[in-house]
């Protein structure tokens, strides 16, 4: 059991907070996780997001607004404590980075280096 905030991506997405399992429902928001590990540290900007998202280039009104509206339901469905919630899911002046403290791809990642 891992503690804190778990991602696994490979096979089918699985989240879990302290053990337990999240449900990330929905396939804005599932789309939204994917697109946070994608970017990793680098993080992902808000046109990035809405473009994962939405699956499109072009810009509407208010995207900005509604890509701070699934992010803020995502760190909701994280977790109830906005300062442990905050601390996974970061806000940056250009956009978001998502924290886990396991993610099943570093670990395999991690593996084949030591594997080399």
């Amino acid at each position: 059991m891992t503690a804190g905030l778990s991602v696994r991506v490979l096979g089918s997405l699985r989240v879990s907070v302290d053990g337990i399992p999240v449900d990330v429902r929905g396939g804005l928001r599932r789309r939204l996780v994917l697109a946070l590990v994608a970017g990793g540290e680098r993080g992902v900007t808000t046109d990035a997001i809405a473009d994962a998202l939405w699956h499109s280039a072009s810009r509407r009104d208010g995207t900005p607004n509604a890509v701070q509206a699934h992010v803020s339901r995502l760190r909701r469905v994280l977790s109830p404590e906005p300062t442990r919630a905050a601390a996974w899911l970061v806000s940056r002046a250009d956009g978001y980075v998502l924290r886990p403290d396991y993610l099943d791809v570093v670990e395999l990642e991690n593996r084949i280096t030591s594997a080399e």
